[in-house]
């Protein structure tokens, strides 16, 4: 059956779309519809047109309307109160005029169109669809009408604009990264030298220039250590600590550098709540959150800090009084300016910053969403023009850890020993210069750059102390070298030195109570510090030559 003989024999339909159709559709013999062989049936086609979620409108070349479904004329909210009678540039708002109509013309010609636009509907949301023109060919191949339809992809394009974010910040984190790492050691041989040469020089000129070489090896040191966090290369050390552990002395210090005007109040419903993180990191996460919220309200406000347990749901978060909870939200909610969509796409970018010169490197956002990230949590932050801001870090539960560590003291052997250290280090002129301070401090270096050799050293020199970097080269890395030493060699003590974690796992050095790590870069007084906490037995000899 022909869809124009359906039409024709069922006013049903003809009359909820619109009389006109009837004769603007002959010979379309390529539409049969079988269904519509019960009269009841054109009644429910009608029905569905008119409920679909989707946009729909038949236009004729001329483009006026044919039929418009009530999904189309709520969304491109026309000041028109109907589109009979009305053609496309007469019913169409103003600010969609130029986009659509050339597109519009194409269709006209015959050729399939498809776009997507950006429609301001009555409530005021912006809804972006996903609009098609479809030509309707009649049997002599010309097109005489043609359908418009239209989908709502607004949350599709949320979620890829947070998909393409997060694979950004993903890329720019593992270039980042890999950067600081290999300056991480260059400067480790700038470093050394300086804390060596302060130890002998005597010359007041030159120990001034040396002090301000050492200032700015400093700043580099720290700026090497946000971008290492930023991608999530940073050595953390986490421990079981309480919510409530540090968050006195944070709230204290964070009093002391907010304005008057300004107001900390605090709801920790899990402040008794254990968490797994770096103590050092976790303080310096919510300084720089909270001083981020400061600088948001120069009027004056509010900072809000909550803490709570939370549960992950798929992509979603639920707050819970579960004690089985995986994880312990902190957040941080503020009453100022807020951010627009573009600049809180780019927030936790290394470098971004939205401050005047001088007010900020744009470093402080990046550090928490790496520190968050490595620690096996997740950041979210929802803010909006004069709305505020809220940043919410789910961080992982000690109880729920795999891996629950504490941290402990370990004991001081005597001082004042000559040790035997091999130097396990593929960069040569670190190696040589960490070899330097330690001949220094009155100790007898070995070095090599990969394990097998070392192990050798091992089995025909007496060593008294391994100090290994954890990338080295060859098939095995340092913490599998330190593993195989303390079990052929129980008497040899290892150190771990890195800028960052083991690449290869792409987590945090597992660093439990036995393993002592130094991160790089590496000074002589860090060298002389890390030479203390070993084990009584490795001195049962004092004069250990």
């Amino acid at each position: 059956m022909k869809f124009s003989n359906v039409v024709a024999n069922h006013s049903t339909l003809a009359q909820t779309l619109d009389d006109t159709l009837v004769d603007e559709i002959p010979g379309y013999t390529s539409l049969t519809l079988d269904v519509f062989l019960e009269p009841q049936s054109m009644l429910v086609v009608s029905r569905v047109m008119e409920a679909i979620p989707t946009m729909l409108a038949v236009f004729r070349n001329d483009l006026s309307y044919i039929y418009a479904n009530r999904r189309y004329v709520a969304t491109v909210n026309s000041a028109q109160k109907s589109w009979k009678g009305l053609s496309v540039r007469e019913y169409l708002p103003e600010y969609l005029q130029e986009f659509i109509l050339p597109r519009l013309a194409r269709a006209v010609n015959g050729e399939h169109v498809s776009f997507f636009v950006d429609i301001l509907p009555p409530d005021g949301i912006t809804r972006t669809m996903h609009v098609t023109y479809e030509p309707f060919i009649s049997a002599d191949g010309k097109s005489d009408f043609f359908l418009m339809s239209g989908i709502d992809v607004t949350d599709l394009k949320v979620a890829q604009q947070r998909l393409y974010s997060a694979q950004r910040l993903e890329a720019t984190a593992q270039l980042t990264g890999g950067i600081a790492h290999d300056f991480n050691n260059q400067l480790g041989v700038v470093v050394g030298a300086l804390s060596m040469l302060r130890t002998t020089e005597q010359d007041t000129k030159n120990l001034r220039l040396l002090e301000l070489c050492q200032q700015a090896a400093d700043r580099c040191t720290k700026l090497t250590s946000q971008l290492l966090s930023f991608g999530r290369r940073q050595a953390l050390q986490p421990v079981a600590m309480t919510v409530a552990t540090h968050m006195d002395s944070i709230l204290s210090l964070a009093r002391v550098s907010v304005l008057d005007n300004i107001t900390l109040d605090v709801a920790a419903e899990a402040a008794d709540c254990s968490i797994f993180v770096d103590p050092t990191q976790f303080e310096s996460t919510l300084l720089n959150l909270i001083f981020n919220a400061r600088d948001s309200m120069p009027d004056g406000g509010k900072i809000t800090i909550h803490s709570f347990l939370a549960r992950n749901i798929g992509e979603d978060w639920l707050q819970t009084d579960r004690l089985d909870a995986e994880f312990a939200c902190i957040e941080i909610i503020d009453e100022g300016i807020g951010m627009n969509p573009d600049v809180a796409q780019r927030a936790f970018e290394p470098f971004f910053t939205t401050k005047p010169p001088g007010g900020g490197a744009g470093m402080g956002l990046a550090m928490v969403y790496g520190f968050v990230k490595q620690s096996g949590g997740h950041i979210e932050m929802t803010t909006a023009p004069m709305r505020g801001t809220t940043v919410r870090l789910y961080l992982p539960r000690a109880e729920r850890a795999e891996h629950y560590k504490r941290a402990v003291t370990l004991k001081k052997p005597p001082t004042g020993v000559r040790l035997h250290v091999l130097i396990v280090e593929d960069d040569a002129a670190l190696a040589d210069i960490i070899s330097q301070m330690l001949v220094s401090l009155g100790h007898l270096t070995f070095a090599c750059d990969n394990a097998e050799d070392a192990l050798k050293l091992l089995d025909k020199t007496k060593i008294d102390v391994v100090l290994t970097d954890v990338l080295i080269r060859g098939p095995v890395n340092g913490l599998q070298l330190r593993e195989q030493i303390i079990s052929k060699y129980p008497s040899a003590f290892v150190i771990c030195t890195s800028g960052y974690p083991d690449p290869r796992t792409g987590g945090p050095y597992e660093l439990n109570s036995e393993i002592v790590f130094l991160p790089k870069p590496i000074k002589r007084d860090d060298l002389a510090n890390a030479l203390t906490p070993l084990q009584q037995t490795l001195f049962a000899n004092p004069s250990n030559e």
